[in-house]
C-alpha cells in the first residue's frame, strides 16, 4: 500500500476548499485489514488549520463502520456521522463523505446507505486557515514528512474530491458510472 501527500507543500488543499459551502468526497474502497482500537484507518484528511483536520473520512478502528467528520473553520467542534452499517474485510464499497455547511449536516453513504447527522458549524463555508506542519493526505495523516500514522490498509481507487455538496442523484450517479470497475 502506497499513501500520497497532495502537493509538494503543506496546505495543498485548504486554499481550494475556501469558501465553498461544503465538502464532498467519493471513493471506492476494498479494506485487507481495519485496525481496531481508537486508531482511525484514514482515506482523507484534509487540514483546516494548523494541525486540525477539516475534513476527514476514515473507517472507525472502534466499530469499523464509515466515519466523516470536519469543520468549516478551525474553531469549530468536530462533527462527525458514522454509517449504519460496519465494514468487513476483502470486499469493495463505494463510500461518500459530505459536510454541508448551509443545512448543518454530516453525511454519509456506505453503497445505498445513507446516514445523516446533525452538526454545528459556525460558518455557511470552509474558511481556511494558517497551515504548520501537517499535510493533506490520501490514506493516512502525515503529521511531519516521512512520519505516517493513522493508515488505511487496502485498495482504494477513483477518489473525487468536490468543493460542493452533491446532491443524492449526483452520488448515485458516481456510484453507478464507476461502479463496474469494483464488481
Amino acid at each position: 500500500d502506497q499513501d500520497i501527500l497532495i502537493g509538494s507543500a503543506v496546505n495543498a488543499l485548504n486554499p481550494k476548499l475556501n469558501g465553498g459551502a461544503g465538502v464532498t468526497c467519493c471513493t471506492w474502497i476494498k479494506p485487507t485489514v481495519i485496525t481496531a482500537g481508537a486508531t482511525e484507518n484514514v482515506l482523507l484528511n484534509v487540514i483546516i488549520d494548523g494541525t486540525t483536520s477539516g475534513f476527514r473520512l476514515s473507517i472507525d478502528g472502534d466499530t469499523s463502520k464509515i466515519r466523516q467528520a470536519g469543520r468549516s473553520v478551525v474553531t469549530d467542534g468536530a462533527n462527525a456521522s458514522n454509517s449504519g452499517s460496519a465494514l468487513t474485510t476483502n470486499i469493495w464499497y463505494f463510500v461518500a463523505g459530505v459536510l454541508d455547511y448551509a443545512t448543518d449536516n454530516v453525511i454519509v453513504y456506505l453503497n445505498d446507505e445513507r446516514t445523516v447527522t446533525a452538526a454545528t458549524f459556525a460558518n455557511a463555508s470552509w474558511t481556511a486557515g494558517t497551515a504548520t506542519t501537517t499535510y493533506d493526505a490520501i490514506g493516512a495523516t502525515h503529521t511531519t514528512v516521512p512520519a505516517i500514522t493513522t493508515e488505511f490498509t487496502g485498495i482504494m481507487g477513483d477518489l473525487l474530491l468536490f468543493s460542493r455538496v452533491l446532491s443524492v442523484s449526483e452520488v448515485a450517479r458516481v456510484k453507478q458510472n464507476l461502479k463496474w470497475r469494483y464488481q
